[in-house]
């Protein structure tokens, strides 16, 4: 697994923090997982991305699910995913459809600036066709566009979906 996917510098940070609240020294963690000082320390660092297993261990006297805290990282610049994310879904709740284009390209930008994996960077594609259709159905009164992103949405994680054989999907 590649840690460029991560940003493991933040996620080292917060175990770090964590660490301390808890006021646990990395030799206190050390000997009551069994992983060394060493490998805390590079963890802690954002120098490896830890195992699975070494997550589960540390989990325990973290007292919190760490291999969940690390999704949180998959991206690099997570807290601006978020942000847009959350505006995004904010605005779609309460029908402020105009004030998606605002948010349309902040989501480019994110996407343009490729700091993901190939998965999210899926996700965030789909996310945006969904918001175009929005855009376009509400604001510009388009519903023939609207379909056409709503289709481009599906075949992100569906190719061969098409509107013909869409009960095939569904």
């Amino acid at each position: 697994m590649d840690g460029f996917y991560y940003d493991l510098e933040a996620f080292g940070n917060e175990l770090k923090d964590i660490r301390k609240s808890l006021r646990l020294t990395q030799k206190d963690v050390a000997k009551q997982t069994l992983i060394s000082i060493d490998t805390l320390r590079r963890i802690e660092n954002g120098k490896v991305m830890p195992k699975q297993e070494t997550l589960d261990l540390m989990s325990v006297i973290f007292k919190r699910d760490l291999n969940d805290l690390l999704l949180k990282y998959r991206l690099k610049d997570y807290s601006s995913f978020y942000k847009i994310k959350t505006s995004i879904e904010d605005k779609l709740e309460g029908g402020e459809f105009e004030d998606l284009k605002k948010d349309l390209k902040e989501l480019k930008k994110i996407i343009d600036e490729g700091k993901m994996s190939l998965y999210y960077i899926r996700l965030l594609k789909q996310l945006l066709l969904l918001v175009e259709s929005v855009i376009e159905k509400t604001v510009n009164n388009d519903y023939e566009k609207a379909l056409e992103r709503l289709t481009e949405a599906m075949k992100v994680t569906i190719p061969d979906f098409s509107l013909s054989n869409y009960t095939r999907f569904v």
